[in-house]
């Protein structure tokens, strides 16, 4: 009986070791499989992350140039060539990754890529599934560059008319000092002079903002002057100096024919990098000029120069100033076509900034500063003014800026920063001393009560204004008011606009198609 037991034990315990075996087996399979997923499903998120970077990248890369002015094209366009392309693919080739479509979005400024990646697998092939395909995308956005002054064919003043078709009335000049003046009369980037001394025309310190060309303005060509005459003209170009350094502004006599400085005007093609207007190489033939002393066109309009566009998009106009004298230029813009007519399908416009002399116009100076469009809802617009403080005479001063509602009731906080542009003080609700925080509105001259002194001379003062997500305009131009007190003063400053933040960026998936 014993020995039955014992034999019956002995089997079973054969049974139970064939049976762990079997479910060893089994478990070790299942394990296995579930190691080949977590390996192949870790690699396809690294590869689909990897696409979307690239896609990224690539956007990135592409939207520099943007808009392409080759040719207009509406939103959802595929684009088969040019730089935004070249650069979208070069930037996948680098990602080990291939774009499968580019198209313009739901704007010029917008550009989406699409991304195909197939993926082989690894243990995922023993259940048949050999390659995964991922399907990711990337869209970017390129603000425009802000339009300072005005979205027309002018731009600045020609108060003694003369006869000409492009008769025009602002309440501003453009300007331009001389590299030996003195940066706190009003320009922080023309002059190489911190300080200067103007008998001996030399610098006493060096001014590290110099910029050489001082300013950049656009000429902004729409489809329908492209293949078309285009004319520049120039008001008062020419270099002169009256006895106490004004601008040659009233149709007076040119005064010292010893003036060194010369003002110097280059018109340049668009680029494969629209928003940048510093890098533009392709001049024009013919459009450019040096306006110094004896160049005809003092106080009168002078042919720039007569160009036919090949393409749309903004042509840059740089301007800078060289020699050694510490005179003021005082200049004004204008577009016409062969026949002397203004041109409503040429803008031209500030980029970045603008230095402008107010002249002797009242005791109510008032024009147009940027236009805030409606790309550039839920951003921060930043305006900024240098040496606004020294206005001539014993005035007492302001400024506000006004609009449309949608602009007026926009928010605002000011903040005031040294001639290097260094922020001395922090963001307040404007000065503190207007009717209200989002006003704003600025002192810029206590004449009246504090013995013709100026608050901000060699000072920069900045605006910075949210502009709410839901943000609509009609004609979107934010304005600047001067009200003086008495007499007929004038002021030399100058006026920059900017987004805070990258202008290019990424935006969100769920960005709906154009």
């Amino acid at each position: 009986m014993i020995s039955r037991v014992r034999t019956l034990w002995r089997e079973g315990d054969r049974n139970e070791r064939g049976a762990i075996l079997v479910v060893t087996a089994l478990m070790t399979v299942v394990m296995i499989g579930m190691a080949a997923f977590s390996v192949d499903l870790g690699w396809l998120f690294y590869r689909a992350t990897e696409t979307k970077k690239a896609a990224e990248a690539a956007a990135i890369a592409a939207v520099v140039h943007m808009p392409d002015t080759a040719e207009p094209m509406a939103s959802g366009t595929v684009l088969m060539s040019g730089d935004a392309v070249d650069a979208a693919n070069a930037i996948a080739a680098e990602h080990g990754q291939s774009v499968t479509q580019i198209r313009r979005w739901s704007s010029a400024a917008q550009i989406r890529v699409d991304m195909t990646d197939t993926v082989p697998t690894f243990f995922m092939t023993l259940f048949g599934i050999d390659t995964v395909t991922f399907d990711r995308y990337a869209i970017a956005e390129q603000l425009p560059p802000l339009k300072l002054g005005s979205d027309t064919y002018y731009l600045g003043s020609q108060p003694n008319g003369g006869g000409s078709s492009l008769n025009i009335d602002e309440h501003y000049w453009l300007a331009l000092n001389g590299e030996r003046r003195q940066k706190e009369d009003g320009d922080p980037f023309s002059t190489r002079c911190t300080t200067a001394n103007h008998d001996q025309q030399t610098c006493q310190g060096s001014n590290p903002n110099f910029r050489d060309p001082a300013y950049y303005y656009a000429v902004d060509v729409d489809s329908s002057a492209v293949g078309q005459s285009v004319r520049v003209w120039l008001f008062d170009a020419p270099q002169y100096e009256s006895g106490n350094n004004l601008p040659q502004d009233t149709g007076a006599t040119a005064g010292s024919s010893s003036i060194d400085d010369v003002v110097h005007f280059d018109l340049y093609r668009p680029d494969a990098t629209p928003g940048d207007p510093t890098d533009n190489s392709a001049s024009i033939s013919g459009c450019d000029e040096n306006y110094g002393t004896g160049h005809p066109g003092a106080d009168s309009w002078n042919l720039l120069c007569q160009f036919t566009p090949t393409s749309t998009g903004i042509h840059v106009l740089a301007i800078r100033i060289t020699g050694d004298d510490t005179a003021i230029s005082a200049f004004s813009m204008g577009i016409t076509n062969a026949g002397n007519t203004p041109r409503s399908d040429v803008s031209i416009y500030g980029l970045g900034f603008m230095s402008l002399w107010m002249r002797d116009v009242g005791s109510t100076p008032s024009f147009k500063i940027v236009k805030l469009e409606e790309i550039y809802a839920g951003t921060e617009l930043v305006i900024s003014v240098f040496d606004p403080g020294d206005i001539t005479g014993n005035a007492f001063g302001t400024l506000t800026f006004v609009g449309e509602p949608g602009i007026e009731n926009l928010e605002c906080k000011v903040r005031v920063s040294n001639h290097a542009g260094t922020p001395t003080t922090g963001w307040i609700n404007d000065d503190g001393t207007g009717s209200g925080g989002e006003q704003c509105y600025l002192i810029t001259k206590n004449g009246n009560s504090g013995g013709n002194q100026g608050i901000y001379n060699n000072q920069w003062v900045e605006f910075a204004f949210q502009v709410p997500s839901d943000y609509t305009c009609t004609s979107c131009w934010i304005n600047v008011n001067y009200a003086f007190s008495s007499g007929n003063p004038t002021d030399r400053t100058t006026w920059g606009a900017r987004i805070n933040g990258t202008p290019i960026h990424l935006l969100p998936d769920s960005t709906p198609s154009g």
